[in-house]
Order: C-alpha cells, then sequence, then structure tokens
C-alpha cells in the first residue's frame, strides 16, 4: 500500500504521466495523494520484478561457478604405468614401443 510521503495519508492513486517523464517512468510510478494533492514517485513494480530476476539469475550464475570450480580436476597421472602397460600388453606391443607400429611377421618356410 502507497502512503503519502507529504501528509501520510494512504488514499493515493495512480497519476498520469506527463510526456516529458517517460524516461523517469521506466523505473518509477507518479502517484497522487487525493487528501493533499501532493504528487509523489515510487518504484514501480516492473522495475521490482526485473530487478528480482536479474539478481536471482546473478546468484544463480555464481553458485554454478563455484559448484563448477568445486569439482575435482582430473588427475594427470590417472593413466598410470600400469595401465599403459596392460594395454601395450593387449595390443602386443612393449611399453617402450608405444605409438610405433609392430614390424610385418617373417614368412615361414614350409617342410
Amino acid at each position: 500500500m502507497k502512503i503519502c510521503p507529504a501528509c501520510g495519508n494512504g488514499d493515493v492513486r495512480r497519476s498520469f504521466v506527463r510526456p516529458s517523464e517517460t524516461k523517469l517512468h521506466r523505473i518509477f510510478s507518479p502517484y497522487r495523494c487525493r487528501a493533499c494533492r501532493h504528487r509523489f514517485w515510487v518504484v514501480s513494480q516492473r522495475a521490482r520484478t526485473v530487478a528480482a530476476i536479474a539478481c536471482s539469475a546473478c546468484a544463480i550464475g555464481a553458485i554454478t561457478i563455484a559448484v563448477i570450480k568445486s569439482l575435482p580436476k582430473p588427475n594427470p597421472g590417472w593413466d598410470s604405468e600400469a595401465a599403459l602397460a596392460s594395454r601395450a600388453a593387449d595390443a602386443d606391443v612393449g611399453p617402450g614401443e608405444r605409438g610405433t607400429r609392430p614390424a610385418a611377421a617373417e614368412p615361414r618356410e614350409l617342410r
């Protein structure tokens, strides 16, 4: 409920926006007291809604960034030598020969 800042009366109504006040009207809304005729401005409901949405979006973004930064980072030593050796044995390549092409098998003599 809006209260007149001049007389403290609660009997107020929305006032008309003058053409020179259109920029101010984006954030504030004009009201007029019916008792003392004082005209005053209050923060509009639209501005409060936009501010609440913006603050909520910033809070969600900050929480998301905090959660992402708190996740464990991948261990650079994850591929241990034992895991690499077992993969090399599966591929029939020695651990020192990783990344090289295996030699071609020599033909056998038939008897």
